[in-house]
């Protein structure tokens, strides 16, 4: 859940800023039922989006930190992951959007940070 601002720099392309927060209820298999691994989170930064006919291009760098980062608590004691797993970090999300219509679009998108990527495939609707 966030919110956040844009400034056009030109005609079909604007610079983004946003920001809020983010909650993970993080599950795993068996073994692992016993541990509570839900976090939040914050994040704000800059974007860039520029649209091209029935196309949006999108980029943006996050700053986040989570509070409670237990993710990678299945791992064992000595990985160097839990080094890092409470350090606040950056988070670049390169995507396209194809618009269906002025109000319906599908969504792909990449999130890459020092430990972790994923892929968001989704829905976008504009109201």
């Amino acid at each position: 859940m966030g919110l956040g601002v844009r400034h056009q720099i030109a005609r079909c392309v604007d610079l983004t800023f946003e920001g809020g927060f983010d909650h993970l209820d993080a599950e795993y298999g068996r073994g692992y039922t016993d541990r509570d691994f839900d976090s939040w989170a914050y994040y704000f930064g800059p974007g860039i989006r520029a649209r091209a006919g029935r196309f949006e291009f999108f980029a943006k760098a996050l700053y986040t930190d989570r509070e409670g980062d237990k993710r990678q608590q299945y791992l064992s004691e000595d990985s160097v992951y839990l080094e890092h797993a409470y350090d606040a970090n950056w988070i670049f999300t390169p995507g396209v959007i194809l618009h269906l219509n002025e109000r319906i679009g599908f969504q792909i998108a990449g999130e890459f940070d020092g430990d972790d990527s994923a892929l968001t495939l989704g829905a976008r609707f504009h109201f």
